[in-house]
């Protein structure tokens, strides 16, 4: 598919944004880039981005886009997140704290960079911690995020399946049968960070009901 061509500048200057937050550094191992996180709300977008889906392409922090502003001025934008789809489609996301996104500044600011992206076939969004950390998923991806520079443990867990008459189970159950069975502890969780083992990890994690 040809994307849309959009005329950028130059890349996204990173700044320190929060006084709290100690800006990071990551690898993103699925897609192959270095990034610097600016806040924690953007760590959990990156860890979010990561599990939730299998996107064709991701990047953090791509190349600005211009907008018109409502002086009607081109202005330069830097969008926080890019992907393209299963189906091709290419989406901006702003990541924002709640508070942040609902002024009247910002408000208008995304609405315009919204009709921008609508006329060149881009999907934009902007996404708070409501829509990045619903219930207790933002904490379990930070536990799993270290797996993701690991390989994907499927011979083991095939293995382990093998020895045991049960596809699905409490995460407590799978992590007994991983041990008396004389696999890694760790394996447990190296499955489900790379998705073998499915949940809803928006639940407590001693609450994860696990499925092959």
């Amino acid at each position: 598919m040809i994307l849309p061509q959009l005329q950028q500048v130059r890349k996204h200057v990173q700044v320190k944004q929060n006084a709290v937050f100690k800006m990071t550094h990551d690898y993103s191992f699925r897609y192959g880039f270095s990034v610097t996180l600016e806040s924690s709300l953007e760590r959990d977008y990156f860890n979010f981005r990561h599990y939730e889906n299998d996107f064709p392409f991701f990047e953090m922090q791509p190349d600005r886009i211009y907008y018109k502003s409502k002086n009607g001025h081109q202005t330069p934008y830097g969008a926080d997140g890019r992907y393209i789809d299963e189906n091709g489609e290419e989406h901006l996301d702003e990541v924002k704290y709640l508070i942040d996104a609902n002024t009247p500044k910002n408000k208008l600011k995304h609405k315009l960079i919204e009709q921008h992206c609508v006329n060149h076939g881009i999907y934009f969004s902007v996404l708070t911690e409501i829509d990045i950390r619903v219930g207790e998923r933002a904490a379990n991806l930070c536990y799993l995020h270290p797996c993701w520079s690991l390989p994907s443990p499927v011979e083991e867990l095939s293995q382990l399946c093998k020895k045991i008459d049960f596809t699905e189970a409490t995460i407590q159950k799978w992590s007994t049968a991983c041990t008396k069975n004389g696999f890694a502890p760790s394996l447990i969780r190296r499955a489900i960070a790379h998705k073998l083992l499915k949940c809803d990890i928006t639940q407590p994690w001693t609450n994860l009901y696990l499925t092959v």
